[in-house]
């Protein structure tokens, strides 16, 4: 939890959810009360449909998968949490998925990703406004990384309260899980930070 929303009193706004082969990280926004109830759920069912497609065999390589996945997210959310108030749907969202042929990263809104060592940030944008998968068309999950899964040594995804430290470098953190979560303690970000690290290790 970054020092501004523990000294505030604000939840982390921050979610983040690893299956095996399908990972997700979600930014609730910042000004919208319990913006983390949409993001929990988000990185969750964002994972669990992603590997479900797969499962049914929507290639990774398709534009049909993330046009599909964000059909299936957006029917969840509407029926747990956007009924509630849309801004429970304000959240960036990044997510990776693995198959034994292929490795895509993807998102929507602000946030950082890296792909064997290069870092890639995603935005700032106009008045600091990302855009939100609950706004809607035209806006689309879109693919940020797509490469044969034999040539990705590693991936990172970070909220944007994570961006300064996956630009000093992770690598260090890959061999041991515990080595990133003190790292980021001791980095004692403002807003909430929270990374997703994967790396091939043999």
């Amino acid at each position: 939890m970054g020092r501004a929303h523990a000294l505030s009193g604000r939840n982390r706004q921050d979610a983040v959810f690893v299956r095996d082969t399908s990972f997700a990280l979600a930014d609730g926004c910042g000004s919208c009360e319990q913006s983390e109830v949409g993001a929990m759920l988000a990185v969750r069912c964002c994972s669990l449909l992603a590997e479900r497609l797969v499962s049914d065999g929507v290639p990774l390589t398709s534009s049909e998968f993330l046009e599909q996945l964000q059909k299936l997210l957006l029917a969840e959310l509407e029926k747990r949490v956007l009924d509630l108030g849309r801004d429970l749907g304000l959240f960036s969202l990044l997510g990776a998925c693995v198959t034994e042929e292929w490795t895509l990263l993807y998102g929507l809104g602000d946030g950082a990703f890296a792909c064997n060592g290069t870092v890639t940030e995603i935005g700032p944008f106009e008045n600091d406004a990302p855009p939100y998968l609950a706004y809607g068309a035209p806006l689309q999950l879109a693919p940020l990384v797509l490469l044969p899964t034999t040539q990705v040594h590693s991936f990172a995804l970070a909220s944007d309260g994570a961006v300064d430290m996956l630009r000093t470098g992770v690598g260090d953190c890959f061999d041991h899980a515990d080595r990133l979560r003190r790292k980021l303690f001791l980095s004692k970000p403002s807003d909430d930070a929270s990374l997703i690290v994967c790396a091939r290790l043999s």
